[in-house]
């Protein structure tokens, strides 16, 4: 499958994870006898010759691993071959070039936000040449903080919705979708009407708003241009004082591992034309929430014990929100209420 890794316009890490894989490895054939195998020739794109493609993907997945984002690649098993060396070698020196680029000051500019990502990485090997590659709660945070920066640019705002920061009670409907987006929206309500999973997801939108209200109004968080556009305004304090994440849940831990999921999808979904897979992603990121939101608190005792704890936990939903609006709206053309 050819795949541009620089087509997206999402910081999904699986394509950052992909992307430094793809440099190491070229590193490291121009130190071998023999060249690439044809399916792993890092090619040239006209006219940018910046940009780089593959014939086929150099594999890589995330786990299922719940308390750490971690990835995992064969890559080394496939040029065990072609490399005439064994797979454990060949991952282990891939490895060393990966520590050197997490060194590195400058970046492609399509990774450049995620370079300070990248830095907190770590990497292991297991006797039979499996890579694995580690984020750390620091560089999670970084992330997170990353994601709610680039969701504050996705969009451009109508007039009409600058003034939520100044009067909260505003339930906002339709105001921000422009002509264009509401003739989705209806065609979409037609091919989705039925669906379960749509209205789920609708449901876990308008949650996710009413929450952020109810923060704002309490003087948790400060959102601006809500509720399709920046959101959280100032940094959340992700990690704590011993540098590791606050949330430590599992309901917490699954939520981030499918919002990471669900951007690595969207990230290689190319013009959302694959309505299923849209589908799927926005099913399982509605089902994360709403287990998140059964198990994990955010007012009353929460709210007066562990302040911090409460604003994060904000921030999640403000993710899920952005993303779900992302899924729904403008992939699959239907409305994303702010409240129901």
């Amino acid at each position: 499958m050819s795949l541009n890794i620089f087509s997206s316009s999402y910081p999904g890490l699986q394509l950052l994870v992909k992307h430094q894989l793809h440099e190491a490895v070229n590193i490291q054939a121009q130190n071998q006898p023999v060249s690439l195998p044809e399916s792993l020739i890092l090619k040239s794109i006209h006219p940018v010759p910046s940009q780089i493609t593959l014939a086929s993907e150099i594999p890589v997945k995330l786990t299922t691993n719940r308390t750490q984002i971690s990835y995992v690649s064969a890559i080394a098993l496939l040029l065990e071959k072609p490399w005439s060396q064994p797979a454990p070698e060949i991952a282990q020196k891939l490895i060393q070039t990966l520590v050197q680029t997490c060194e590195l000051n400058d970046s492609e500019a399509r990774f450049s936000p995620l370079q300070s990502v990248w830095k907190s990485f770590s990497f292991d090997v297991n006797s039979t040449g499996w890579m694995t590659l580690n984020l750390s709660d620091q560089g999670v945070a970084k992330w997170l903080e990353t994601l709610i920066y680039f969701f504050q640019n996705l969009t451009s705002l109508s007039p009409e919705i600058n003034n939520w920061d100044k009067n909260p009670q505003i339930h906002l409907r339709d105001s921000t979708a422009s002509s264009s987006t509401l003739s989705r929206i209806t065609h979409g309500k037609n091919d989705f009407r039925n669906s379960t999973d749509i209205l789920l997801a609708q449901h876990a939108h308008a949650r996710c708003c009413s929450l952020l209200r109810l923060g704002m109004q309490q003087g948790l968080v400060q959102l601006a241009n809500f509720p399709r556009g920046e959101g959280l305004v100032n940094p959340l304090p992700w990690l704590g004082e011993t540098a590791f994440l606050r949330c430590t849940h599992p309901s917490e831990r699954q939520l981030i591992q499918q919002i990471c999921l669900s951007l690595d999808e969207i990230s290689l979904i190319s013009n959302f034309s694959e309505r299923p897979r849209t589908l799927k992603q926005m099913s399982k990121l509605s089902q994360a929430f709403r287990c998140f939101y059964a198990d994990c608190l955010i007012f009353n005792e929460v709210k007066m014990e562990n302040l911090e704890l409460a604003q994060v936990r904000l921030g999640l939903v403000d993710l899920v929100r952005l993303l779900l609006h992302l899924l729904l709206e403008d992939s699959l053309g239907i409305l994303a209420p702010s409240e129901l």
